[in-house]
């Protein structure tokens, strides 16, 4: 039997990341932001990247970026603005069922 090893570091450490969305002029450069945070998303098509830096370093992480020939600009995610909870969204439904049946009882459409 094996000793179980927890590492309490690791969890501390994924809680502190923020992520950037970095837009790239060539899809083959996606490779170089390796060394600066984790790759989580790439997309082909549009040219982008979003990565995981750390929080302490954002902003020289993002100074960096900006300076390198590759990267056509650097933005950060508003991930962490967003509101995911049931009661806001629960609002949210009955404020726009709302708005919609006053449309209809004025005769007016979405369109």
């Amino acid at each position: 039997m094996g000793l179980v090893f927890k590492d309490t570091n690791s969890e501390k450490k994924l809680d502190k990341r923020k992520s950037l969305i970095v837009w790239l002029y060539n899809s083959k450069d996606q490779f170089k932001l390796r060394h600066f945070g984790d790759i989580v998303y790439f997309s082909r098509k549009k040219n982008y990247v979003i990565i995981y830096v750390d929080q302490e370093q954002v902003e020289k992480i993002i100074a960096t970026l900006k300076k390198e020939k590759f990267v056509k600009r650097v933005e950060k995610s508003q991930h962490d603005n967003l509101n995911f909870s049931a009661e806001y969204e629960e609002k949210f439904m009955n404020d726009l069922r709302h708005e919609a049946e006053q449309m209809l009882e004025k005769g007016e459409s979405y369109n």
